[in-house]
């Protein structure tokens, strides 16, 4: 396994000023930038949730600002794996029906910044329930 330090394949997350988690994220060459997340605690376990940043649209007949939920929608959950620096994040997603798995890495480069890279591989063929599914169906 190549070495995650420094680098990302997919994206990041890192702590800006004010104090939120934001930064990008790319799957199989779609861009979901930017993206938020929000570390939380359920029943003594540590996990990281992300997901893409609203967008504020201006309304022209109203004159307001509206804010919107960006498509495609993507969201995840990471449970949190190790203590401090070496910390790992690991989840499972569907987008555009496929399943794929997500890792994350504490950047020992960037610990000022908190910041945590992103891989992501998309699960193997007998993984991919939704499309066994459908082939089930089909057959």
């Amino acid at each position: 396994m190549a070495t995650y330090e420094s680098t990302y394949s997919n994206g990041y997350l890192k702590r800006n000023k004010g104090g939120k988690y934001e930064g990008v994220l790319t799957i199989e060459g779609i861009d979901l930038s930017p993206i938020v997340g929000v570390y939380f605690k359920d029943k003594g376990d540590e996990y990281l949730w992300l997901k893409r940043k609203r967008i504020i649209d201006y309304d022209l007949s109203s004159g307001n600002y509206i804010p919107r939920n960006p498509k495609p929608f993507w969201e995840c959950y990471l449970e949190k794996r190790g203590m401090g620096i070496k910390a790992t994040y690991e989840g499972t997603f569907t987008f555009f029906h496929f399943r794929y798995k997500i890792f994350g890495v504490t950047d020992p480069v960037f610990k000022d910044e908190h910041r945590v890279n992103f891989f992501i591989d998309r699960l193997p063929p007998e993984e991919q329930t939704i499309i066994n599914g459908i082939k089930k169906r089909t057959q």
